[in-house]
């Protein structure tokens, strides 16, 4: 059973819990804390929940979305990152936020099996939590701000590359995202093997500006430093470009972390163009093809040129393959 720190559960504020053992059971202790005092007392707004490295189970997360829904909890920040929460917590959670109007700003649910499988591959596949938290998304008058998604096997692969790749998850996010009604500012999706097949709708998302419409005119603008690739009307600003967008309308990255997933290059650099704020996109993933057989001592450079790739080693040769068949043509 966790040490609770008591006096700070009852100030309400920022409560710091990460990494205490914080358990289930302690979960009810947490939330008879937080209640509101007698007398119809409304519950102290806490600034932060941070429960993140714990034992938190599914039990323990509908435990806790009990608490916000019968608004003994209002919590601005959750972190519930590296528990396992389930996809049965995070829907319940999700639910208790939405029917209780919590003030929901930060969610960190990073490593904490939201799909169903766990970072060994163990487990179903379920996505049921995401699309909720999706349509949270997508919902008028939504508070959320900021979300972290890190290594939940939102592809259905594990850390090791197995699995059977579904697109149904990271799909329906990019679709949120689009949204008008989403005004996230910060993502975060790393190490979840993000594939290259889904990397245009990723980019199509965080890059979309919203028009105005008839019933609201333009009342901010945003500036890019290169031009989307979407063709827009743009109004042109000295050695920038000015694209209008609805004020207090669609999503404004200003933080998108996809490290850790296998993303081509070529979209990483497009991703830091299109989004107004600060993309983490190094280290990806990559999968080993093939192995090239034929050097006795290590490789220390390769080079590609016109369908043939040369590798240079350390056992004092240099050997031509070719790119189609990854033939030894000649050493």
């Amino acid at each position: 059973k966790a040490k609770l720190p008591l006096q700070a559960l009852r100030g309400g504020g920022r409560i710091e819990l990460e990494g205490l053992s914080v358990g289930d059971t302690d979960i009810s202790l947490i939330g008879g804390l937080l209640r509101g005092g007698q007398g119809g007392a409304a519950a102290p707004e806490v600034e932060a929940l941070l429960l993140g490295h714990n034992a938190i189970t599914s039990k323990g997360a509908v435990r806790l979305a009990n608490a916000i829904r019968c608004g003994d909890l209002r919590v601005k920040e959750l972190n519930l990152q590296s528990n396992q929460i389930q996809h049965k917590g995070l829907k319940a959670i999700v639910a208790a936020v939405v029917s209780s109007g919590c003030p929901l700003e930060v969610l960190d649910v990073s490593n904490a099996c939201i799909c169903g499988v766990d970072e060994d591959g163990k487990g179903k596949r379920n996505f049921a939590a995401v699309s909720e938290l999706c349509q949270w998304m997508r919902s008028e008058g939504n508070t959320l701000r900021s979300l972290r998604l890190g290594q939940n096997q939102l592809c259905g692969l594990n850390w090791q590359g197995l699995g059977v790749y579904d697109s149904s998850a990271v799909l329906e996010l990019c679709a949120a995202l689009t949204s008008a009604e989403c005004l996230l500012s910060e993502l975060s999706v790393y190490g979840n093997y993000w594939g290259a097949a889904d990397a245009t709708p990723l980019l199509e998302a965080v890059q979309v500006p919203f028009p105005a419409s008839p019933a609201s005119p333009i009342l901010s603008t945003r500036c890019h430093s290169l031009r989307p690739l979407h063709s827009q009307p743009d109004v042109l600003c000295p050695a920038r470009l000015v694209i209008p967008v609805r004020q207090a309308k669609g999503s404004i990255l200003r933080a998108l972390d996809v490290r850790w997933n296998e993303l081509p290059t070529s979209v990483c650099d497009e991703l830091a163009r299109a989004t107004s704020g600060q993309v983490e996109s190094a280290p990806q993933r990559f999968r080993l093809h093939a192995t090239l057989e034929g050097h006795t001592d290590l490789v220390y450079r390769m080079r590609s040129q016109d369908g043939l790739l040369y590798s240079a080693s350390w056992d004092e040769t240099v050997r031509v393959w070719y790119q189609g068949t990854l033939e030894c043509l000649k050493q």
